[in-house]
């Protein structure tokens, strides 16, 4: 694990007088920049923070004391996702700590229609989604990766349950991405998918571009190995190809 304030530490560090308050998300995104991610500026921002609560903090102060307990509460959080997040992986194997890509800043403080991290931003209590800066049921999209970064999944979460998968990857029995499959947010249906080869390059790539009544494929564009042009297939009901041209 990286280096961690623990409690001795923390202890050490609230020694002065005065302290910037900072919001419930400030506070998380701070403590998710200076203790998981490492940054140098992060990390001294947090300790003046830490050292400027702290004469107020021994003086008893209700106010300090409370601020004390936020910060000491998300930084266990967030150590705790960041021991599980480390060692997932699609398949077997070991991923050393310099090895681990976690998630960016803009997932772990995401508003509105940008995606946010599964592990870090959200919790699951009786089932059910929350957020973790609201604690309330979380609707919005959310992404799920692996140790190394990679996503697994991306889905769209609504009033604390998925309701749809929008993105879905599949890997190799040694952790290397083989195929991406791309979905409708509303109807969930397949869109496009992607297929790697063992170097990681593109060798297919196969898109809908319409569908009959009853969710068949009426008409799909497929391209091989990132080609600048591909085929179009039209298909009968019976999904037979019944046409098929270059575009």
């Amino acid at each position: 694990m990286k280096k961690i304030f623990t409690a001795a530490v923390i202890g050490i560090l609230f020694c002065s007088c005065g302290y910037k308050e900072l919001s419930r998300e400030e506070k998380f995104k701070l403590l998710y920049e200076a203790e998981i991610l490492q940054k140098k500026d992060a990390r001294e921002e947090l300790n003046k923070i830490y050292k400027k609560i702290g004469e107020k903090a021994v003086k008893n102060d209700e106010k300090a004391l409370k601020e004390k307990e936020e910060y000491r509460k998300i930084s266990y959080y967030l150590q705790s996702t960041a021991l599980n997040y480390h060692g997932t992986l699609p398949s077997w194997g070991y991923l050393s700590e310099e090895e681990t890509k976690y998630p960016p800043v803009k997932e772990i403080i995401g508003k509105g229609s940008e995606p946010v991290s599964a592990q870090f931003r959200l919790y699951i209590d009786n089932k059910n989604i929350y957020d973790y800066l609201t604690d309330e049921l979380y609707t919005g999209l959310v992404v799920f990766r692996y140790g190394t970064g990679i996503i697994d999944e991306v889905a769209f979460v609504e009033k604390g349950k998925i309701k749809n998968i929008i993105q879905k990857n599949k890997f190799d029995i040694n952790n290397k991405l083989v195929q991406e499959e791309f979905y409708d947010e509303n109807t969930g249906k397949l869109n496009a998918v992607k297929k790697y080869n063992q170097y990681g390059k593109i060798k297919e790539e196969v898109y809908i571009l319409e569908r009959y009544d009853s969710g068949a494929v009426k008409k799909d564009y497929t391209v091989l190995n990132g080609n600048e042009k591909g085929k179009v297939r039209e298909y009968n009901k019976n999904r037979k190809v019944v046409k098929e041209y270059e575009m």
